[in-house]
């Protein structure tokens, strides 16, 4: 039986099980340690590796677009941590839960797109020096309408999906598949996201499967019993999906794991779990992180981010304290005033350095990235048509 990777550290001692928190929910103190673990595993070429696994398993065809999309992910995913716990045995991967985002007028005011978290951007989409996004120009973030629809649906092709279906395929298409809905969001943070061969450069990219993947364990959870946990796939039928997303087809990049790998208990038995996500009522609007807060002026109450001095704060008429550092004017706008300046001791050296943890990558493959865009004329196809033709090619 193919076991699961375990690593040991100092004095023979079994790794003990991560605890993955939603961004803002870390202290100050964990971010900085994450953040710098992050950057010295950019500095000795370890994340350039990670990356570089997603970009050939994208060539490969049999990542994304099928089934064993959100299978190999986690494996992707748990294969980053570990990397990252070498370093420090006490980290652990965040997740980023863009519905906190969702509930902004404008999403991309949010402070995760500061240099406190995920690095700022200029006109013309780069950032300290090199990190490549164009928020908001596609696409959308995930809301609690994706998440509501994802839980309750009880039959797993509505999980695992068959997303390149062909004539004949009995299935039909449904675009609030998971898969679908996690490509938007890739659109909308835009530059390397929007590419799939490139998105693993982007730092935010990581955090983002995380919650990806957290949205496959509570579906699990809450539909499904241990024993159908591991047996539950779709069929392998070659009319709906490539046959190297098949049940007992390898898992691309990670032979000898075959996809059903990806379903086993043992990943959240023994390697990680998820904190719950933020949450807060009418009575108990405190969100648990200065870096939320409560909105009570839109459907039931819930956590959204904090929006950055100089952002859109329109909307919020029930006393909500929007604005981080900052004060919601009469012109819906979060403005700077020196009495809101924080006095924490916030390592900002370490947050600014995150931001061009992808420097490296992004211009060692600037060159051939575009090559390849030119040539499948990427500037015109959503994620997912570009992941049509890459992998109809392993089809049969």
């Amino acid at each position: 039986m193919v076991q699961l990777m375990i690593v040991h550290f100092q004095m023979d001692k079994k790794l003990k099980k991560a605890i993955r928190k939603e961004l803002r929910m870390l202290t100050d103190e964990e971010r900085n340690e994450i953040f710098a673990a992050i950057r010295e595993m950019k500095n000795n070429g370890d994340y350039d590796y990670i990356a570089s696994v997603h970009r050939d398993a994208v060539y490969s065809g049999c990542a994304h677009g099928g089934q064993a999309f959100f299978l190999f992910h986690r494996e992707y995913t748990k294969r980053f941590e570990i990397l990252l716990r070498k370093r420090n045995p006490t980290l652990f991967l965040p997740y980023w839960d863009s519905t906190l985002e969702s509930r902004l007028p404008n999403p991309e005011d949010s402070i995760l797109f500061t240099d406190l978290f995920m690095g700022t951007t200029n006109s013309n989409g780069y950032g300290n020096p090199y990190i490549s996004r164009n928020l908001g120009q596609e696409g959308r973030c995930f809301n609690e309408d994706d998440i509501n629809w994802i839980l309750a649906q009880t039959q797993i092709e509505n999980i695992l999906s068959y997303t390149l279906l062909d004539k004949g395929c009995p299935y039909k298409q449904n675009w609030r598949w998971c898969e679908f809905i996690h490509g938007k969001s890739h659109r909308w943070i835009g530059g390397d996201m929007a590419y799939i061969e490139q998105s693993a450069n982007d730092p935010l990219f990581m955090k983002f499967h995380c919650f990806v993947d957290y949205l496959l364990e509570i579906w699990r959870q809450k539909q499904q019993n241990r024993e159908q946990r591991v047996t539950e796939y779709p069929k392998d039928l070659s009319e709906c999906t490539p046959v190297c997303h098949f049940k007992n087809a390898t898992m691309s990049q990670f032979a000898p794991l075959k996809n059903a790998d990806g379903l086993r208990n043992e990943y959240t038995d023994n390697l990680y779990e998820y904190a719950p996500r933020p949450t807060c009522t009418n009575s108990d609007v405190e969100c648990g992180s200065k870096y939320l807060f409560c909105d009570l002026s839109h459907d039931s109450p819930h956590c959204a981010a904090k929006v950055k001095p100089g952002g859109n704060c329109k909307g919020f008429n029930k006393g909500e304290q929007v604005c981080f550092n900052s004060t919601c004017q009469s012109d819906g706008i979060c403005v700077f005033e020196m009495q809101n300046i924080e006095t924490t001791s916030i390592k900002i050296q370490n947050q600014k350095e995150i931001t061009t943890l992808n420097a490296k990558t992004s211009l060692e493959n600037e060159t051939t990235s575009k090559q390849f865009n030119k040539q499948l004329n990427l500037e015109k196809e959503t994620i997912f048509e570009y992941t049509t033709k890459i992998t109809k090619k392993n089809k049969h």
